[in-house]
């Protein structure tokens, strides 16, 4: 895999990709999956040699009437007896259209593309016994932008993602009208696409179906898709989370190293480093735990500052752990049977449950769950005069205005989404046991719709800190108001918290030293328009992800630590 040149900015340098069987990481998934770039199949003669000699082994073996599951059997329950030459030249096909079955809306097309990227990155490494002109068939459906329509609902990560990969590899093949894509905006289906851009139908032999579907490759998709996005909004939160500390004129003292060499967690050890760097520079926090006359109350901060690194520091650990997960699941083969070039044979078995995937975004949403409660904490502290070191209540701007209510409303909305995510954090790979056709898949790992589960628990959680990032920036101006009469911000706030500041003022049109806070008058200020902005701008990596680089790039190298 040749690898992507980033600076600290995540920016690409690189728009082409290789795939080649080797090591592919979460950033070049879903570089790939939102087409920002094209993908490159190896020119490697010895990888097209061992493609094509384990295509041979499986056309020889199915001729000679020696029972291979899913090759001249029929499947799960179904493979009781083998079948005549005719009828396994006919299944692979047949298999896409009794697995068509899915229901609900279509998923979003980086889902797929990241799902298609995964899957010709496991058929390269020759053990599955496809031809190659199918993968490069994916590839030039990727390279030209054309995603299969695949529906929501539909798998259980058992016999991995069987439903909704059949839509894809029903597509790229482009045998019936009923497979459908979706190219420029417009809806066609592959047999169009074939006939546009002059390509061969393709009719599956023996084996090839299987290797297109029997895959964790869609739902190891979507959870690429995931990390990448919890990546940017746990640096984000760390950011909110050091503004609202300084607005609380909270002590640095629990940030220092040698308490936490004391307990030296990996992850404990990170965020507390992170804080002493996201809080140097400010002129608002305490520097040795010292007692502020009329402004700090107490002489040791609450939990919910004192305790950032044991309580976030688990959450590092763990995104560290799922991004190890999903990039093993990336580069792994995951249909069944698998060809043993070097010996010869083939062998049965289980690659294709999703299990470590749905654990994995299982644990997800239980941390989306957890800094978020973090976060809330902060946020009933910063609204309630007793615990905010004398700001106004509901952080009101204008408090002269007595029918001014600041952002009360504001964390109400918070609180209706608080309860959502902490519902989201339970887990479903523990749960509702099927035993799907006749049995053969008597356990499964729910890895699709787990990692389902947490792309909306994500949705969530953006809007939730584009609500924390408005309290944080109130804070903030309300804090320096009453310190400086200048209302100075820059002066005041940490260098690496001000980047975040400056560029929610660019985000919502506001001055960065003007002499009124960010909400001043209730009436005057449409807080759901600032959401709408803050949120957009989350989601197109756009001016906060750049203000938080650096504190994204110290994760990411933290989560390559080994």
């Amino acid at each position: 895999m040749e690898k992507l040149s980033r600076n600290k900015k995540e920016s690409y340098y690189v728009d082409c990709i290789e795939i080649n069987g080797n090591k592919i990481s979460v950033d070049e998934i879903v570089f790939i999956a939102n087409n920002k770039g094209v993908l490159k199949l190896t020119d490697d003669e010895k990888i097209h040699d061992k493609i094509e000699k384990s295509h041979q082994f499986i056309q020889q073996a199915s001729s000679k009437r020696k029972p291979i599951y899913g090759v001249n059997t029929g499947f799960g329950g179904m493979a009781t007896h083998i079948l005549s030459h005719e009828e396994t030249q006919k299944l692979q096909n047949n298999l896409l259209y009794f697995l068509k079955t899915g229901t609900g809306e279509f998923l979003q097309d980086k889902y797929v593309r990241a799902a298609m990227v995964i899957l010709c990155n496991a058929l390269v490494k020759g053990t599955s016994g496809i031809r190659y002109k199918i993968i490069e068939r994916y590839v030039f459906f990727l390279n030209n932008n054309i995603v299969p329509r695949v529906h929501e609902l539909g798998s259980i990560g058992a016999s991995g993602d069987l439903v909704p990969l059949s839509y894809v590899a029903g597509a790229i093949t482009g045998n019936a009208e009923c497979f459908k894509v979706l190219h420029e905006g417009v809806e066609k289906s592959g047999v169009t696409i074939c006939n546009e851009f002059n390509l061969d139908c393709i009719y599956l032999q023996p084996k090839e179906g299987l290797a297109l579907v029997n895959s964790t490759a869609m739902l190891t998709a979507i959870a690429a898709c995931n990390l990448k996005e919890l990546k940017t909004l746990f640096a984000l939160s760390l950011q909110v989370h050091a503004m609202m500390l300084q607005a609380l004129i909270a002590s640095t003292q629990p940030f220092n190293d040698f308490i936490h060499q004391q307990k030296p967690h990996e992850g404990q050890l990170f965020i507390a480093k992170i804080f002493r760097h996201l809080l140097e520079g400010s002129s608002l926090v305490r520097k040795n735990g010292e007692f502020i006359a009329g402004e700090s109350r107490l002489y040791q901060d609450r939990y919910s500052i004192r305790c950032i690194p044991q309580f976030l520091g688990p959450v590092a650990d763990g995104i560290k752990t799922i991004n190890k997960q999903i990039e093993i699941e990336a580069n792994s083969v995951t249909d069944n049977p698998l060809i043993d070039m070097e010996n010869y044979q083939m062998i049965h078995g289980g690659n294709f449950l999703g299990e470590y995937i749905a654990i994995a975004m299982d644990q997800t949403r239980q941390y989306i769950g957890l800094v978020s409660k973090h976060l809330d904490a902060q946020i009933a502290m910063l609204v309630m005069p007793e615990f905010n070191s004398g700001l106004p209540s509901s952080l009101t701007g204008n408090s002269t205005n007595n029918i001014n209510m600041g952002l009360k409303g504001l964390q109400i909305t918070a609180n209706s989404i608080m309860p959502m995510l902490l519902f989201y954090g339970n887990s479903i790979a523990d749960k509702f046991p099927t035993h799907a056709e006749q049995f053969n898949q008597n356990i499964n790992s729910q890895g699709f719709n787990s990692a389902l589960l947490t792309a909306k628990s994500i949705d969530l959680f953006r809007k939730y800190i584009s609500i924390s990032l408005i309290f944080a920036v109130q804070a903030v101006d309300l804090r320096v108001r009453k310190m400086d009469k200048d209302f100075m911000v820059k002066e005041h706030l940490s260098p690496e918290t001000y980047k975040v500041y400056k560029a929610m003022m660019q985000i919502c049109d506001k001055p960065e030293n003007g002499k009124l806070p960010f909400i001043f008058n209730d009436n005057t200020h449409p807080l759901d328009n600032y959401l709408k902005r803050i949120e957009l701008d989350i989601n197109q990596t756009g001016l906060l992800e750049e203000a938080c680089s650096d504190t994204l790039t110290d994760l990411e190298q933290f989560i390559k630590k080994t």
